[in-house]
């Protein structure tokens, strides 16, 4: 016997339309195959002859034919579509042979035959119709129902658009058979109509997928708001370009928030309810992630979602991105986060500095920038600039993308910034109260700056929180003023700080802040910039180059010269923990002095000096054994060295 196979799949997509990526072959294997009962044979009728299908589909459709053993020379299909659930296509995409409705088979009769009609011809406000008529001279039986038997023939295929349909239930349409007088669906012998058994072909149509989509937003009691809403394909950077789901659910082709960069252009424009609720309807088939995007909030996404005809599905995408695009944190936010006056998907200093350059600007004002009104309350002040504080450095919160402009204004490259203050203390004990000041230098084009200043907790510890952090003067020759907001965590200081107005920027050196710590222990351990950012007039950051200070060594001590013995001059290292009086001088062998090489006050730290073997009037000295003793404060060490010519 010969063996049948019958092929079966599973399909991501509950109406059978998903695309081949998420359909699966079955394995192939041997089995029985029971066959109970076959359907009716008819002489006209459609296949499919049911079709389940949602706005967009295109569907295919063949005319099939069985004569019943009688041979006939014409056939006529003459169907009536619903208008307005349907558009005809034409089936040849060759402009010059005119709109073809049907293709013909050339497969039912098998002599020579000619169509006839081929064709719509007018119908009425709820018909379409469709005419084929193909005509044999000679005649023949199409499809045998006799040995050998091969059924009904194919006569022609044609094709439909669904067209939009959002109702909210699945709506039974029928593709009728006509039996109107002069285009009846049938077949002839001459000019007899022969008996025509025909079935009709069903098309369900069901609504496309629904989202009703909730987007709290922090900080706020109404969440009205209008954003844009970014669905895409799992695995894509663009959103779908469906122009069913763009036509049907975006408010505004073009994106109306403020901010430095604007939207993606293929987003849809949605407007929320006081809820935060909106709907998305006309969702084709697929596996997709959605982003929203308020103005002043960073991007929040959705988990994966697998959207399906008929489906309506409700969620709140407050989930973040991590660097790779996978959810973080692993639960959803609850609400968008504020705080993204510059539209770059970031909570950073440069929202900061768009705020402090637009601050008391009203809806009224001509440099009023909507997405730096967080709040939406018509005013930019320290409501708005309180979200920066809140969710500053918090880039993780957003989905991708996140992107910057390039822009123009000054270059802060050269900038670096120091640490000052800890070698100038001239002892340590528990109790001991200084200063450390982070000071920016080669400035060209400042307008704001972040920082983030770390030291020991077990070491030292910031005063009580309105003594421990002052603001710099960077901004002090600016009549508008400046903002500053800074925050103490253990072992971290974080500080923000930015000009008022557009006016004006800082340049050269300056002081960015000074902290006033307290030592817990005998030495201060590291007081450092781990990280920082400058940001232009143009609002462009660039991260801070921090000049990295050496440790500061714990005991004073004088090292052995190098090299030793010497010619012509050799190179002496000391250490001094403290701030102090150095004096370094060298004696010859009678306890003269030959050279004074410090005689003032120096700050912590580890120092290396040379001596060219020449005496205090530049006099080069014989060769011999010669001492050099260093007194810093309580220290006083004496060390021997050789010049030999």
């Amino acid at each position: 016997a010969t063996p049948v196979y019958v092929n079966g799949q599973v399909d991501s997509v509950a109406s059978g339309l998903g695309s081949r990526s998420q359909q699966a072959v079955l394995s192939k294997a041997p089995g029985a195959l029971r066959v109970e009962g076959t359907d009716p044979l008819y002489s006209i009728e459609l296949s499919p002859s049911s079709f389940t299908a949602s706005s967009g589909d295109t569907l295919e459709f063949q005319l099939l034919a069985n004569s019943q053993g009688t041979s006939v020379d014409q056939m006529a299909y003459h169907l009536n579509v619903p208008r307005s659930h349907f558009t005809v296509l034409d089936f040849d995409d060759n402009a010059a042979n005119g709109f073809q409705v049907f293709a013909d088979s050339n497969g039912a009769f098998q002599t020579p035959s000619t169509i006839a009609q081929n064709d719509t011809t007018l119908g009425t406000d709820q018909w379409l119709k469709l005419n084929f008529v193909e005509f044999s001279l000679l005649g023949e039986v199409v499809g045998r129902v006799a040995t050998p038997f091969d059924s009904s023939q194919v006569v022609g295929s044609f094709k439909l658009l669904v067209n939009n349909y959002s109702g909210g239930a699945p709506l039974d349409t029928v593709l009728q058979w006509s039996l109107e007088s002069g285009r009846k669906s049938a077949f002839y012998r001459g000019t007899t109509e022969l008996a025509s058994p025909a079935r009709e072909g069903n098309v369900i149509l069901t609504p496309r997928a629904r989202l009703i989509v909730t987007v709290p937003l922090e900080g706020r009691s109404d969440y009205a708001e209008t954003m844009d809403a970014h669905l895409r394909l799992i695995g894509s950077t663009q959103d779908i370009t469906d122009q069913d789901y763009i036509g049907i659910n975006d408010i505004s082709p073009v994106f109306t928030g403020g901010g430095s960069s604007g939207a993606l252009e293929d987003s849809v424009n949605v407007s929320t309810d006081a809820f935060g609720t909106f709907t998305l309807t006309q969702i084709p088939p697929g596996v997709y992630e959605i982003a929203v995007k308020a103005p002043g909030y960073v991007t929040g996404r959705s988990d994966t979602l697998t959207l399906f005809n008929g489906l309506t599905l409700a969620i709140e995408p407050t989930f973040g991105s991590d660097a790779l695009g996978n959810l973080s944190p692993a639960t959803a936010l609850g609400l968008l986060r504020g705080g993204d006056a510059t539209n770059d998907n970031q909570v950073d200093i440069a929202d900061a500095n768009l705020i402090f350059s637009v601050w008391n600007e009203t809806t009224a004002d001509p440099g009023f920038v909507r997405d730096a009104d967080i709040n939406n309350d018509g005013v930019i002040n320290s409501i708005d600039l309180g979200f920066v504080t809140k969710n500053f450095g918090n880039d993780g919160f957003g989905a991708p993308p996140v992107f910057k402009l390039i822009t123009s204004g000054g270059d802060n490259s050269s900038a670096i910034v120091k640490v000052e203050g800890i070698n100038e203390v001239e002892a340590w004990w528990p109790g001991r109260v200084f200063e450390v000041t982070a000071r920016l230098e080669d400035m060209t084009d400042v307008a704001a700056f972040g920082l983030v200043l770390t030291y020991d907790p077990e070491k030292v510890k910031p005063l009580a929180a309105d003594q421990a952090v002052a603001q710099g003067d960077v901004f002090d020759g600016n009549a508008a003023g400046s903002l500053f907001f800074r925050r103490l965590e253990s072992g971290v200081v974080e500080v923000a700080s930015g000009r008022i107005g557009g006016d004006w920027s800082a340049s050269g050196d300056a002081d960015l802040v000074t902290v006033r710590f307290m030592a817990l222990a005998d030495e201060p351990g590291v007081i450092e910039v781990a990280n920082g950012v400058v940001v232009n007039s143009a609002h462009f950051g660039i991260p801070m180059t921090v000049e990295k200070a050496p440790a500061l060594p714990s005991v004073a001590a004088l090292h052995q010269n190098y090299p030793n013995p010497f010619n012509p001059s050799t190179e002496i290292r000391f250490d001094i923990p403290t701030a102090r009086d150095v004096q370094l001088r060298i004696y010859n062998q009678l306890g003269q002095t030959v050279r004074t090489l410090v005689d003032n006050r120096m700050k912590a730290g580890t120092y290396a000096l040379e001596w060219d073997g020449q005496d205090q009037m530049g006099r080069s000295v014989a060769s011999g054994v010669y001492f050099y003793n260093l007194e810093a404060g309580d220290f006083n060490q004496i060390r021997k060295m050789t010049l030999v010519k």
